[in-house]
């Protein structure tokens, strides 16, 4: 998401569509808007209609109050983790001893497409039930949908990292790649990151 794309969204889509529906339904054109205090989220739009009020969410709730953040996302990132590590066992099982260099090389040759098939192999592995019970905390629920889910991963996919000669590969460890961007990137970020890739090449080079 950009905020030029957000905008074209907003002024294209949103405003002309909620306008219509009043008109039809009969109601006065009083809009509330809530969203999430993304950096592409314009402010500029808070003064672009008086009858449209716009209210940006506190920083750092996205975890709390959106439904594919309670517990979906999480089980579609254990399934993610769980496949590469498959992977990598894999590629040293192809080979008669395992030496740090192999995993090395399994890493630097991990690229763009062999992520895109394991984000659609664990995304087709995410249960009905897993994507119903995630609307279960905001009904008030008490019973934590996944958690019987989490545990069974978890246990998984630390088999799985030793094996694969990852020792001491712990919940902690499963937890920090679950938590890795869990906010929006900021154009800064990317800079960063694009800024690290072109330093690497030149060193590699």
């Amino acid at each position: 998401m950009t905020a030029v794309i957000f905008n074209d969204w907003y002024e294209n889509y949103f405003y002309p569509t909620v306008k219509r529906y009043c008109k039809k339904e009969n109601l006065n054109f009083n809009i509330l808007l809530l969203i999430d205090n993304a950096p592409s989220h314009s402010s500029l739009l808070l003064k672009s209609d008086e009858n449209i009020r716009i209210i940006f969410l506190p920083p750092n709730t996205t975890s709390l109050i959106q439904p594919m953040d309670q517990g979906i996302i999480s089980s579609f990132k254990r399934r993610y983790l769980r496949n590469t590590i498959r992977l990598l066992i894999d590629k040293l099982n192809d080979t008669e001893s395992v030496n740090e260099n192999l995993v090395h090389n399994f890493w630097k040759g991990f690229n763009t497409k062999n992520g895109i098939d394991n984000i659609s192999k664990a995304w087709d592995e995410v249960t009905v039930s897993t994507m119903k019970n995630g609307w279960k905390p905001l009904s008030f629920m008490n019973e934590y949908p996944t958690e019987h889910e989490v545990f069974n991963l978890n246990k998984e996919i630390m088999f799985l990292a030793e094996k694969a000669g990852l020792s001491n590969f712990g919940e902690s460890d499963i937890q920090h790649f679950i938590n890795t961007n869990e906010e929006p990137l900021s154009t800064q970020d990317l800079i960063d990151i694009l800024e690290k890739n072109v330093d690497e090449n030149s060193s590699d080079e």
